[in-house]
């Protein structure tokens, strides 16, 4: 969705910087609406960040909703599946909601995926220092990358296929690994490149959500939209740190 929205805001953007330019204003005033946008973004994700772990946390101190759900492979892989779905409707139909509606959507999104995660969280609860570590790298690598994209000059448009690609690449060796393989090596080496892959998306997210808003806004739920996609930066990079540190998933 993002990238859809990016080449248009960049034409948009420079038009904006020119006229502001013209107009002889410091843009003191754009200055502190990003700042106050990129606030209410970071404000979000870490409401979502809470409630995934909150529902981790009371999904998996209670033995019969767990058993409920994951007892039988296919409930587990129902609410896999439903999140992911969810996800889906969310990133087509988030620019045509009403905020009130896109903001239950990623609450729901972000609720259901702590449901989903709670056998991987089971797992890494065995190594929780590994975790805790793996949790920690996570949130400072994506919030460096978060500010470096905010504060660069450098277009980072170029990084985007190179990303594209080196995801489908670790997804493909995963799958492999995951049917036929089953080398830890290789397992070691694909959570790397996903840590790496989605730490360059947070950057690139970030500019882009800095040259949309200098666009046109937080019109079309700009606000979700970025939430959503920085929270999975982040979730993706921890899960994958934690499978490299906490052991295999």
């Amino acid at each position: 969705m993002l990238r859809r929205l990016t080449a248009g805001a960049r034409a948009v953007h420079a038009g904006v910087v020119g006229v502001v330019a013209e107009l002889g204003w410091r843009g003191d005033g754009l200055r502190a609406g990003v700042r106050g946008f990129v606030g209410r973004v970071v404000f979000a994700v870490a409401a979502a960040l809470t409630l995934t772990a909150a529902c981790v946390g009371v999904v998996g101190s209670m033995p019969a909703l767990r058993g409920a759900l994951f007892g039988r492979p296919f409930v587990g892989a129902l609410v896999i599946l439903a999140t992911l779905g969810l996800l889906i409707a969310l990133g087509r139909l988030c620019c045509r909601l009403s905020s009130r509606l896109a903001a239950a959507g990623f609450a729901a999104l972000a609720a259901g995926l702590g449901v989903a995660l709670v056998p991987f969280a089971r797992v890494a609860a065995r190594s929780p220092v590994a975790a805790a570590i793996g949790v920690g790298v996570a949130a400072l690598g994506v919030a460096a990358l978060f500010v470096f994209g905010q504060r660069t000059r450098r277009d980072l448009g170029p990084w985007a296929p190179r990303l594209r690609m080196a995801l489908v690449g670790a997804l493909f060796a995963l799958a492999a690994n995951v049917v036929l393989l089953r080398e830890p090596a290789l397992d070691e080496a694909v959570q790397t490149v996903l840590a790496v892959v989605f730490a360059g998306h947070a950057g690139l997210d970030s500019q882009r959500l800095r040259q949309l808003y200098l666009a046109r806004g937080e019109r079309g739920n700009l606000l979700v939209l970025g939430a959503a996609h920085l929270y999975f930066d982040l979730v993706n990079v921890a899960l994958a740190l934690v499978g490299l540190l906490a052991g295999p998933r």
